[in-house]
């Protein structure tokens, strides 16, 4: 699994985020919640990752100790932080970045014909412009040509 910082999720990354995903399945650690502790006040508690069942029963699995960083006052951000990611929602965010990169893809696809159907028109503007009027038979294959383009744009597109 990689375990340094990214800025890419690289189609390799993300099959390796959602395999650490299905790995847990089963675990339902999506609550942050402090655990009471004898003898210390309840600012002093630890914050904790897990479950929490119907009868308030606290299941712990993580423990956020960011004091140890000088930093007591972040725990309960960091576990509630933790407490999002979870399986589900990981699942979730993968499958539609799946999504938008088809659709990214058939954008830009689309994109070919569009620019295509730009260039007939551009140069059907040029030659009237030049030579004037062409005759209605002409403009109508420049014009059939960009309608072609279109409706191939329109096919690249998600249903």
């Amino acid at each position: 699994m990689t375990t340094s910082p990214v800025t890419t999720i690289t189609d390799e990354l993300l099959a390796e985020i959602e395999a650490a995903a299905n790995a847990v399945k089963g675990w339902q650690c999506g609550q942050a919640f402090q655990v009471v502790e004898e003898g210390y006040l309840p600012g002093e508690w630890y914050w904790h990752v897990g479950m929490v069942d119907e009868e308030d029963n606290q299941y712990p699995v993580l423990l956020v100790d960011t004091a140890q960083y000088d930093q007591p006052e972040q725990a309960e951000c960091v576990a509630h932080y933790y407490a999002a990611v979870s399986r589900d929602t990981v699942l979730e965010m993968a499958a539609e970045l799946r999504t938008l990169r088809a659709e990214n893809a058939a954008n830009r696809a689309a994109m070919v014909f569009v620019r295509d159907a730009a260039d007939i028109l551009r140069t059907l503007i040029e030659n009237i412009d030049s030579r004037g009027n062409y005759s209605p038979e002409a403009t109508a294959l420049f014009l059939n040509q960009v309608l072609g383009c279109i409706h191939a744009a329109m096919q690249e597109q998600p249903q």
